[in-house]
């Protein structure tokens, strides 16, 4: 297990060096970007694919036992911990093909290694970026862009593919983190899941079906959402989710942090 998890970091860290030299050689639609900031996406004509499911009254749902338990199976990978602390975003994004690294400054800890407290750490978000597809996958997502046939079905198009946008800069966040040392030299990756939870802020609209005529739903249209979800009922549920959250590890000094 220790060998997949060196593998699977050298997998990663690769990758962002590989895609960043494949689709160079393609219309990358703006989406690699090293030391950007996250208002520099707020702009992109991309498809948000994630609306929340798992929030509805229909649904059963994560629940905060669910979660937790996910977090404990984490843990049990050797070299793998789980660390929750208070963070502020500096706003840095290096954007790779669906992936990302964010940059924060540790705040507080509030589980974990207390030592983290006042240092800046990189992020690594697995599945937590724009990436390159096309029309025909994301028919798979949306089955009325069928109907509309004045699309190029073969042109490649940028697609946000997480529930979770990009942490919005100068904002705190408690933060989920899957760390994971190697040689010494720990990483840290989003923790599963829903990792992170904006505390300045709760602000989140449904992304809407596309309005006839139109042929997808925009990043830059709801490129200031904490959440993706479809429904006032799946936004709704997520609030309620966030807060059970909170409540967890912030106890009753939970408005301090409001």
């Amino acid at each position: 297990m220790k060998k997949f998890l060196g593998v699977q970091v050298a997998v990663i860290l690769i990758s962002c060096i590989v895609t960043t030299v494949a689709i160079s050689q393609i219309n990358d639609f703006g989406i690699i970007r090293v030391n950007a900031r996250a208002e520099d996406f707020s702009d992109m004509d991309a498809y948000i694919r994630s609306y929340g499911a798992g929030f509805s009254e229909s649904e059963s749902g994560l629940t905060l036992e669910k979660y937790l338990e996910l977090q404990d199976y984490f843990t049990r990978f050797p070299n793998s911990e789980i660390e929750v602390v208070i963070a502020k975003s500096t706003g840095r994004i290096d954007s790779f093909n669906d992936m990302c690294i964010e940059y924060v400054d540790v705040l507080e800890v509030i589980n974990g290694d207390s030592a983290l407290a006042g240092n800046s750490l990189k992020i690594y978000g697995v599945g937590r970026s724009f990436f390159i597809t096309t029309v025909e996958r994301y028919e798979q997502h949306l089955e009325r862009l069928a109907s509309i046939g004045i699309i190029d079905l073969h042109i490649w198009l940028p697609e946000y593919s997480s529930n979770l946008n990009f942490l919005k800069e100068g904002d705190r966040y408690l933060i989920t983190l899957h760390k994971v040392t190697l040689s010494g030299q720990p990483y840290y990756f989003y923790g599963p899941f829903f990792s992170h939870f904006n505390l300045d802020s709760d602000y989140s609209v449904p992304v809407l079906q596309p309005a006839p005529g139109d042929d997808y739903n925009k990043y830059y249209d709801y490129s200031e959402n904490e959440f993706f979800g479809q429904t006032q009922e799946i936004v709704d549920g997520f609030y309620d989710f966030k807060r059970e959250v909170l409540e967890y590890y912030l106890g009753e000094n939970l408005e301090e942090y409001r």
